[in-house]
């Protein structure tokens, strides 16, 4: 999967992707799965529900975020793929996670959700339609 064109996303999104300099998106994905989901495991249990400040996420809910945004990520490309280019609703992440029970997760299941669903989307890239 090569890196995308300016003219083929939204503004907002530039600062990830220039993230991904000039290495393999594929690849990337690959080893940050495995990445995220040992550093998530290596924080001890008192800090999963640590937030810096008041109002502000947990560790847990952090990674819960990560896992609500891959899965509208993966389903948005899917559409795409398939031709679908209806006007998608939008995705306000503080009311996701307010609604989420990320918080009496263990960070462990929350890593493991991550982890299996980072696989599952790898699949969904490396089998997208070259058009």
């Amino acid at each position: 999967m090569i890196k995308p064109q300016p003219e083929e996303y939204a503004p907002f999104y530039k600062g990830y992707i220039d993230l991904i300099g000039n290495d393999d998106v594929l690849e990337k994905l690959a080893s940050n799965r495995k990445e995220t989901y040992y550093f998530f495991l290596s924080l001890p249990d008192e800090k999963a529900d640590f937030a810096y400040a008041e109002g502000k996420w947990t560790v847990k809910e952090v990674l819960g975020h990560i896992i609500d945004t891959e899965r509208m990520m993966s389903y948005r490309l899917l559409r795409f793929s398939r031709g679908d280019y209806s006007v998608l609703a939008g995705f306000n992440e503080n009311f996701y996670s307010s609604k989420s029970n990320h918080k009496t997760r263990t960070l462990e299941d929350l890593a493991d959700e991550f982890s299996a669903l980072r696989k599952a989307n790898l699949y969904l890239y490396q089998n997208l339609n070259p058009e």
